[in-house]
C-alpha cells in the first residue's frame, strides 16, 4: 500500500495539538484512489504512557471485496518525535497477522513518514495555509489547512479539534508522475468502541507471498 507513509501523518499531527486518545476511539473516511472507492477507519487500538497503537482497516466492497488490517505501535516522548517502534499486516480476515518489515514503511518516492515527525506546534505551522470550510460526506466543517510538498507529490490536509481523536477533516494527495500518490481522502464519521483486528502477541514473521502481495498493492 504505497499511500501508507500519507496515512502515517494523520497520527502525527494531531498529536501536537494535545489530542486526548482513547481505545476504540476513531474515525471512518471515505477514500478514492485510481478511480476505486475504499472505506478507511483508523482507530486507537491501545493506549500506554509512552506507546500507543493506531489501526487502519481498508475496506471496498462489491464482487471484487476485500479487507486489509495494519496497526502500528508508536512511541511517544515529551520532547522527542514520534517514533514507529512496530508493525502489523493482516490480508484478510482468515489470515494470519504478520510482522512488517521495516522497508514496508516507506514505499511512498514522495512524501515519507519523517516529514511528518513533529514534536511541536512550530513545526508543523509552517506548512499552515489557513482555516477554511470543508464539505465533506460527514457536513460542512471548519478546519486548518495545511500544505506538504516533496518531489513530485504535494499533500493538503486539513485538520479539526472538533473531530478527535483523528482530527483529520480531508485529504488531497496530488503527483503528476506517480499514479498511485493520487488520492483523496473525507470524514465520513467518527468512530467509538472499535476492537482491533489485530493482536500484535499472535503475530508471525511476514512471509515472502504476504510481502509480495503488499508491495503490489
Amino acid at each position: 500500500m504505497k499511500i501508507l507513509s500519507t496515512l502515517l501523518l494523520l497520527f502525527f499531527t494531531t498529536s501536537t495539538f494535545g489530542f486526548v486518545f482513547k481505545k476504540g476511539d476513531g474515525s471512518s473516511f471515505k477514500m478514492n484512489t485510481n478511480g476505486q472507492s475504499v472505506e478507511l477507519n483508523i482507530y486507537v487500538s491501545s493506549v500506554a504512557t509512552h506507546n500507543m497503537n493506531i489501526e487502519f482497516h481498508f475496506g471496498s466492497g462489491g464482487l471484487l471485496a476485500s479487507n486489509m488490517w495494519q496497526q502500528f505501535e508508536f512511541e511517544l516522548k515529551d520532547r522527542n518525535p514520534i517514533s514507529i517502534k512496530a508493525g502489523y499486516i493482516k490480508l484478510a480476515p482468515n489470515r494470519d497477522t504478520e510482522i512488517m518489515t521495516e522497508e514496508m514503511f516507506k514505499l511512498n518516492k514522495g512524501v515519507q513518514v519523517e516529514n511528518f515527525l513533529f514534536n511541536s506546534e512550530a513545526q508543523i505551522s509552517q506548512d499552515y495555509v489557513g482555516d477554511e470550510k470543508v464539505e465533506t460526506p460527514a457536513g460542512t466543517i471548519v478546519a486548518k489547512h495545511y500544505k506538504k510538498t516533496v518531489k513530485d507529490q504535494t499533500v493538503h490536509y486539513w485538520i479539526a479539534d472538533r473531530v478527535k481523536p483523528i482530527g483529520l477533516v480531508k485529504l488531497v494527495s496530488k503527483s503528476e508522475k506517480i499514479k498511485s500518490n493520487n488520492y483523496t481522502i473525507e470524514l465520513k464519521n467518527l468512530l467509538t468502541s472499535v476492537k482491533s483486528k489485530i493482536d500484535p502477541s499472535k503475530a508471525k514473521a511476514i512471509s515472502k507471498e504476504t510481502r509480495e502481495t503488499f508491495l503490489k498493492k
